[in-house]
């Protein structure tokens, strides 16, 4: 008798605003549930009130968050979209370049052995049909795919990024399965 069991795996939009996407599946990959959160570190604030200013405060943070939920959800693989870098937003790139440090530190400090994929942007937005599709048609395009596990229209552009990381990555699994180290 094969029990069927249920795992976590985990999509990562990272930056100042962070989108999670936590899929619920089976052993057979299908999708049993999403869950989805949007962390917008310029809301959080100082023990004396004053928004978090620097850097440092928001990787602590971000750092704190990811780590709650790593414990809440406890999953074998985790994507996160990799840092695009253009010369004109050369500072920007940095930034989340920081915040993908601070949450690849974490995830290894949680569990070594995690399923850890860095996806470029491009190949994310491939993986849900367009490569070069804005926030609209991503929209649409996770809208068509997975509609039924979530309110589209609840969803902020980040945690909609963070739904097709974590889509591509349920993708990759399927297509290679020994990737994963179920037990």
């Amino acid at each position: 008798v094969v029990m069927n069991h249920t795992f976590n795996i985990i999509g990562i939009d990272p930056g100042t605003n962070t989108g999670i996407a936590v899929y619920t599946i089976d052993t057979n990959f299908n999708i049993l549930n999403i869950d989805t959160y949007t962390i917008l570190l310029n809301n959080y604030v100082n023990e004396d009130n004053t928004v978090l200013g620097k850097d440092s405060e928001r990787y602590l943070v971000l750092g704190n968050l990811i780590e709650e939920l790593l414990e809440k959800y406890n999953p074998i693989a985790i994507a996160l979209e990799s840092a695009f870098i253009n010369k004109k937003f050369m500072g920007a790139g940095m930034k989340v370049m920081g915040y993908i440090s601070v949450i690849l530190y974490v995830i290894k400090k949680f569990n070594p052995n995690i399923l850890l994929c860095k996806l470029a942007p491009k190949s994310v937005k491939k993986k849900a049909g367009d490569a070069t599709a804005n926030k609209d048609k991503m929209k649409e395009l996770v809208n068509e795919t997975i509609l039924q596990y979530i309110d589209i229209e609840k969803e902020s552009e980040h945690s909609i990024d963070a739904i097709s990381i974590g889509y591509s990555l349920l993708n990759l699994i399927k297509s290679s399965p020994y990737l994963l180290k179920f037990g």
